[in-house]
C-alpha cells in the first residue's frame, strides 16, 4: 500500500494534533519538532489529511502560518478528543491484540542473509510487512519520504535529528583480483596495487560502502584513483 494511502497517514488524532501544534506555534518547523518528526513528514501527513477532507486546512501563503477557516473548524470540533482517541486506540490494540503494519528497508547485499529470518521473527507481531531492498542512499531517500519505517544501512554518516541509530553488525572489505594477476613473490601493499596497472572498480561514493572505503583511502593517504563506480555489489 502506498504511504499516502496508509491508515497511519489518515489517523485523525495525529492529524488534528499536528493542526493544534501549527495553530499554537504558527510554524511548520516547530510543530514538526514538537511531534518528533521531520518537517517533510509533517507536511505530507497534513496534505494527506487535507486530501481526505477535500479542503485546505492551513494557509501556506502567510508568515507566520495560520489555519484557514476550515482548519479552525476542524480543530475546534476535534480538539476535545485529542487525549481520549489515542488512549482508546491503544486499549483496543491491547484488548484485541491488534498487530501493526511494518515497512522495512534492507541493503541489497544483506537481503538474502537477513530477510527470511527477520520475517520469521516478527511474523506474529505484524499484520502486514513490506520489505524493500536497495543501496544505503536509496533506502535513506525512501525513509525521508516516509515510505519505510526502518532501514538497515552501511553508511554510518547518516544523521537525522528525529532518527535513532543502532550499530548491530560489521563486515570485512574484500579485495577482488582477476585470476591472471601474478601473486607469486609479490607482496600486496597499497603501493604495489596502485602501480599494478589494473583499473580500480569500487562502489559508488553515494553508497554507504563507497563512502566508508573512500574515507579509508583518504585517512591513510592512499592515492588510488577509482576509474569505475558501481552501485551494486554483484
Amino acid at each position: 500500500m502506498p504511504a499516502s494511502q496508509s491508515p497511519r497517514s489518515f489517523f485523525v488524532s495525529e492529524a488534528v494534533e499536528l493542526l493544534f501544534q501549527i495553530h499554537r506555534t504558527q510554524s511548520f518547523t516547530e510543530a514538526a519538532q514538537n511531534l518528533g518528526v521531520s518537517q517533510s513528514v509533517a507536511s505530507r501527513k497534513l496534505v494527506a489529511f487535507e486530501n481526505a477532507l477535500k479542503t485546505t486546512l492551513v494557509d501556506r501563503s502567510t508568515r507566520p502560518v495560520n489555519l484557514t477557516a476550515d482548519g479552525k473548524g476542524v480543530l475546534e470540533t476535534c480538539r476535545p478528543f485529542l487525549n481520549s482517541v489515542p488512549e482508546l486506540i491503544e486499549s483496543l490494540r491491547t484488548k484485541n491484540h491488534l498487530r501493526i503494519d511494518l515497512r522495512i528497508g534492507v541493503l541489497d547485499s544483506f537481503t538474502r542473509v537477513i530477510t527470511s529470518s527477520l520475517i520469521s521473527t516478527i511474523n506474529k507481531q505484524i499484520t502486514h510487512c513490506t520489505i524493500l531492498s536497495g543501496t544505503s542512499d536509496h533506502l535513506y531517500s525512501r525513509f525521508l519520504k516516509d515510505e519505510i519505517d526502518i532501514f538497515i544501512s552501511s553508511d554510518p554518516s547518516i544523521e537525522l535529528k528525529d532518527m535513532r541509530k543502532k550499530f548491530f553488525y560489521g563486515e570485512p572489505s574484500l579485495l577482488v583480483l582477476p585470476n591472471s594477476f601474478p601473486l607469486e613473490n609479490q607482496s600486496l601493499t597499497w603501493s604495489n596495487l596502485r602501480l599494478c596497472g589494473l583499473p580500480y572498480i569500487g562502489l559508488s561514493k553515494a553508497t554507504g560502502g563507497g563512502k566508508l572505503f573512500q574515507n579509508f583511502l583518504v585517512s591513510h593517504d592512499i592515492p588510488i584513483l577509482q576509474k569505475y563506480n558501481v552501485d551494486n555489489n554483484s
